[in-house]
């Protein structure tokens, strides 16, 4: 914001000091104005079934430790 309130011919020396490019600062810029527009449906039923994905793949991977678990004592048990 700073960068933007600099006269034309202070901006290039603003850069300089602060050890930035202008495409930086287009970067920055793009990104701002793509964080302040509203999200699409799609993204938030695509980032829902990600979450379930998520939730589903922790069930999966805690109830295979159990069974490892399991299995470990089994084999511990039968060399006693």
């Amino acid at each position: 914001m700073a960068f933007d309130q600099l006269p034309v011919e202070e901006q290039g020396a603003y850069l300089r000091q602060e050890g930035v490019h202008s495409e930086h600062i287009e970067m920055w810029r793009e990104k701002m104005q793509k964080s302040l527009q509203p999200e699409s449906a799609d993204k938030r039923t695509e980032r829902g079934e990600l979450v379930y994905r998520v939730m589903d793949l922790e069930r999966e991977l805690l109830r295979k430790d159990k069974a490892l678990a399991e299995a470990a004592a089994i084999l511990i048990l039968k060399k006693k």
